[in-house]
């Protein structure tokens, strides 16, 4: 029993961490029950599952974003008839004249 605990434990704590960015030191481990302690793992891996749905979400968004900014790079360079190269190094000296980059 203390091996589930112990191991409950240290996935409470290391998956929060992951999640939130902080270890949750202010939750008393040792006032709970192992219940508790399933509810709040069970609690963790929804979270768990849920970011990575929504990773997944903005993965596609980004995807679709990009094929629609490429549309329209593409559209850019028609005009002025010029190449991608061309249109990236364009862009690269606009944004570094206008201090975006070093």
């Amino acid at each position: 029993m203390n091996d589930l605990r112990n191991d409950l434990v240290t996935y409470i704590y290391d998956e929060y961490k992951g999640i939130h960015g902080i270890r949750p030191r202010w939750i008393d481990f040792d006032s709970m029950s192992i219940d508790d302690l399933k509810e709040m793992a069970d609690d963790i891996e929804k979270e768990i599952k849920a970011e990575a749905e929504w990773e997944k979400i903005e993965e596609e968004i980004q995807k679709k974003l990009k094929i629609e900014a490429d549309k329209e790079i593409a559209l850019v360079c028609a005009r002025f008839e010029i190449d991608r190269a061309t249109y990236d190094r364009w862009m690269k000296d606009c944004d570094r004249l206008m201090g975006y980059v070093a």
